[in-house]
């Protein structure tokens, strides 16, 4: 008696190897990528001391710009927000004082 079997499909042994193949591939670039971006980050950062650089930047895409240094002294983070503190309480003064006939609202309670 002869019984005929339903058809399987099995793996194409060539789709399988490349697919080993670029993981190991992209892996192995990765990590030479990384060791070498590493290395050129040391090198960056002594290289900006030694010539007193306040910011290295690395343009790349308009979107992502990378900032390889920034001395110490490059962080306004803190002048910025006094600055912008003032000129926030002025104009609130301004808005306040606007007409010095007028009474002053009451006080909110």
């Amino acid at each position: 008696m002869l019984r005929v079997l339903p058809k399987r499909k099995l793996p194409n042994p060539s789709s399988v190897w490349v697919d080993d193949f670029k993981g190991d591939t992209d892996s192995s670039s990765q990590q030479a990528f990384q060791s070498v971006a590493q290395k050129l980050y040391a090198f960056m950062q002594d290289y900006a001391k030694q010539h007193a650089y306040t910011l290295v930047i690395d343009r790349g895409s308009d979107a992502a710009p990378v900032i390889w240094y920034a001395s110490t002294n490059a962080d306004i983070t803190a002048d910025l927000i006094k600055a912008y503190d003032l000129k926030a309480a002025a104009t609130t003064t301004d808005r306040i004082n606007t007409n010095p006939h007028l009474p002053s609202a009451p006080a909110p309670h």
